[in-house]
């Protein structure tokens, strides 16, 4: 057993090498989450939602409709929803552009 430092007397005290231990295992598990949530994030950007589960309509919702929501990409695309969209149609993903 190694003796405790005299200022120590729990035994907490931090090593250059503990130190270095503690440093490499936290990076390594930082990378792993970073990878792990670029994968998501990769996937997510692929997978799009069918029109009838989020409730499109080709028809607008009062002043609410597709070509004003920050998910639309012209000229007939969604960034959320599958398939052609209508720039006067509306979802319930509906969020106005600023």
């Amino acid at each position: 057993m190694t003796p405790r430092a005299p200022s120590d007397p729990d035994g907490s005290e931090t090593t250059r090498r503990s130190l270095i231990v503690r440093t490499a295992a936290t990076m390594g598990l930082v990378g792993l989450v970073g990878s792990v949530l670029a994968t998501t994030q990769a996937f997510a950007a692929d997978a799009k939602l069918s029109p009838s589960d989020i409730g499109y309509r080709p028809t607008p919702n009062g002043r609410s409709r597709c070509d004003v929501c920050v998910n639309w990409r012209p000229p007939d695309a969604c960034k959320a929803v599958a398939g052609p969209i209508s720039p006067s149609g509306w979802c319930g993903l509906f969020v106005r552009k600023d």
